[in-house]
């Protein structure tokens, strides 16, 4: 069974707490930045919690669920899910120009846990920086909370993001046919047999086990 304690351990109640718990994102020698980990202290900071809640609505199509974004949904979000469920863990990503995106895991249970939760919320182009953010969290669930392999889901639209996560040595397990059934402030895709698909792709689940990532060190 995985090892919860480190992740609910990394949930500080200041800023302060959480950046002495900071995981350094690396790319060979340099450091690029820090993985943030996300507690209490987020809940304080209107502004940042604002623009959560924008980087999302600007990427909804890129989500299972898209529907509408703001501040308050956001907050509730990071206070019910991020925060207070041990088998989940956020990670603000920060470099010198502040927070930039995010990325975290959830569904940790039974040696294994979900990616989820990645955002570049700041655009750039060719910096690697998610590429590293992803490596660095990868590392840290593989040391810290004893699984043995980590999956996320990726819609086959998302052709970046499938290409990124390729590159750091996931492979495509499965893919899951989709229909677009409607929710309270916008839609949702939900899993479906292929003859009641009514969108031209699917979500790909993704999967890289610890003896593979450790081959590429």
């Amino acid at each position: 069974m995985p090892d919860l304690t480190e992740a609910t351990r990394l949930k500080s109640d200041t800023l302060q707490g959480a950046l002495a718990n900071a995981i350094p994102i690396l790319r060979g020698l340099d450091q690029l930045g820090q993985l943030v980990p996300v507690g209490d202290w987020i809940l304080t900071d209107d502004e940042l919690i604002s623009r959560l809640g924008l980087w999302r609505a600007r990427e909804m199509d890129m989500f299972l669920a898209q529907v509408e974004s703001t501040a308050a949904k956001t907050k509730v979000y990071l206070r019910e899910y991020s925060i207070a469920r041990d088998d989940r863990i956020l990670f603000m990503i920060e470099t010198e120009e502040g927070f930039v995106g995010h990325i975290g895991l959830a569904n940790i249970e039974d040696s294994t846990a979900e990616i989820d939760n990645v955002m570049r919320g700041v655009p750039a182009h060719g910096d690697g920086l998610m590429s590293a953010s992803e490596r660095a969290l990868v590392s840290w669930a593989f040391d810290n909370l004893d699984v043995t392999s980590l999956h996320l889901r990726v819609l086959s639209s998302n052709v970046a993001a499938k290409r990124l996560y390729e590159r750091d040595g996931f492979a495509t397990t499965k893919r899951l046919s989709l229909r677009r059934e409607p929710a309270v402030d916008g839609t949702v895709l939900v899993p479906c047999d292929s003859n009641q698909a009514n969108v031209p792709f699917t979500c790909d689940v993704m999967t890289l086990d610890r003896g593979r990532f450790r081959s590429q060190d």
